[in-house]
């Protein structure tokens, strides 16, 4: 049902890792930090991004989500490279094909998909 992930600035790297079990297992709720840690892998010097990781999650059927102040923004195909800021939030990404989860969202997102 859930896959919380809080590790320290290793959160792209367990979720990349986990994309074929949240493809498969069809995971509904996918929810990670994004922060500044997740600059550099120092083992790998790779630059991780959330525009890409987010992209990869929308691949296997994930919508993502930032919170705002008064609800939640989408992520998920408007993303833009000017918001990898690396500063601290937390992203949620859920199954784009489950009616209720949809029907929950509509009422938190404030993006303009459904104004």
């Amino acid at each position: 049902f859930l896959l919380a992930v809080d590790t320290e600035g290793n959160d792209p790297v367990v979720i990349e890792s986990a994309l074929q079990t949240l493809r498969d297992h069809k995971t509904e709720i996918v929810l990670f930090e994004y922060h500044n840690a997740w600059v550099k892998d120092p083992s790998t010097n790779k630059q991780y991004k959330l525009g890409e990781l987010t992209t990869k999650l929308e691949g296997i059927g994930y919508e993502c989500f930032m919170p705002g102040t008064k609800g939640l923004w989408r992520i998920t195909g408007c993303h833009h490279e000017e918001w990898d800021f690396y500063e601290w939030s937390n992203v949620l990404c859920v199954r784009s094909e489950l009616q209720r989860m949809q029907t929950f969202i509509k009422g938190l997102d404030l993006s303009t998909r459904f104004q």
